[in-house]
């Protein structure tokens, strides 16, 4: 069977869009039929392709029946790849514990299989996880590990990524200095690899650090630029998740500028469905009907 291609990316998340409900299907099938290897490829590949507004509530049952299904196979990566999508998916349903779990036993598959480049992109999402949930020691810890895995493996692209988690955890833990030094360095990382959409979330997150030191002037310059590279990029949600960080760095200094950034980024995450586009859009409004 020739596999299908596509023009452009546009082209080939329409497709996804459209076939979306029939892979659900045939994954339900496949697993009534005992093709167990279609039961685990088809909610994997899926989960990759599914369009970013997706409702994670349509996946989750497919993600599990393909876990159980790789599980019955003995397909290891695949299992530690469909922890790994369940668990991100926990997290976009706000279910953090869950989330956390998933990843812990993704990576302990990892680390059975050796694979530590794989292990250390599990390690990258659970610092996040940890830091999300108030662990912020915890993350810091699991951050490092990561970056060391990227430094002994001498990845710069995923040290580049995975400096931005490190550098999240040093800014809750008030280590301002250290922060700034993963952010900008997780930047320069990302220029020189020519990945625009990461340098941006680097920027981004250079900027929530000076704000949180309360140099609210230099926050809005790297949002800034932030917000005009996502709009670029065509990135909704982090356009709009940029937009409101630069609103909260303009509050102080240009109230009317600070409402219009947080309309705008309502706009754009309108067509999100799923409970933490739900709460930022609610966050949002709350920000908007008492912007003190």
């Amino acid at each position: 069977m020739t596999p299908l291609s596509f023009p452009d990316y546009d082209a080939a998340a329409s497709w996804s869009e459209h076939e979306h409900a029939n892979i659900l299907a045939a994954t339900r099938a496949a697993e009534a039929a005992g093709f167990d290897a279609h039961a685990w490829q088809l909610p994997a590949v899926l989960y990759l392709a599914q369009a970013p507004s997706a409702s994670a509530l349509n996946w989750i049952d497919a993600g599990r029946t393909g876990l159980a299904a790789a599980r019955r196979l003995g397909e290891r990566a695949g299992e530690a790849a469909l922890l790994e999508d369940l668990g991100m998916t926990h997290a976009r349903l706000s279910d953090l514990a869950a989330s956390e779990e998933c990843h812990r036993a993704a990576l302990t598959v990892r680390r059975e299989l050796g694979d530590r480049l794989s292990e250390g992109n599990t390690l990258w999402t659970l610092s996040d996880i940890q830091c999300e949930r108030g662990d912020a020691e915890g993350a810091l810890r699991t951050a490092q590990d990561t970056v060391e895995i990227a430094l002994g493996l001498r990845n710069q692209f995923a040290e580049a990524i995975w400096l931005i988690s490190l550098g999240n955890a040093q800014r809750v833990l008030g280590l301002h200095a250290e922060a700034l030094s993963s952010h900008q360095r997780s930047a320069s990382l990302h220029r020189r690899l020519r990945n625009r959409g990461r340098e941006a979330l680097a920027w981004l997150a250079t900027g929530e650090t000076y704000r949180s030191m309360g140099r609210s002037q230099e926050a809005v310059g790297f949002h800034r630029q932030a917000v005009d590279v996502f709009r670029e990029l065509a990135d909704a949600w982090h356009e709009a998740v940029a937009l409101d960080a630069l609103a909260a760095a303009l509050d102080g200094e240009d109230a009317d500028l600070a409402r219009r950034h947080r309309t705008r980024a309502l706009e754009l995450i309108g067509d999100y469905e799923d409970p933490r586009a739900v709460r930022f859009r609610q966050d949002i409004e709350r920000r908007l009907s008492s912007p003190d």
